[in-house]
């Protein structure tokens, strides 16, 4: 399993503890912790700097 879907996984449970563990919101439970971690994820992602293109010599 991806990192990603773990954290999704554990911060699911955690949501659902707190609600008091309430039957049938797996899924709502799930996309609020997909959309958390998520945020958290494109905080701390970097894109790639596009290389730079050379100069092409005139002969």
């Amino acid at each position: 399993m991806f990192d990603r879907d773990v954290r999704i996984q554990q911060t699911a449970y955690e949501i659902w503890a707190g609600k008091g563990y309430p039957h049938g919101a797996d899924w709502d439970h799930w996309f609020e912790a997909e959309q958390q971690v998520d945020k958290e994820l494109l905080k701390t992602f970097k894109p790639k700097k596009p290389r730079a293109k050379k100069a092409v010599k005139a002969a």
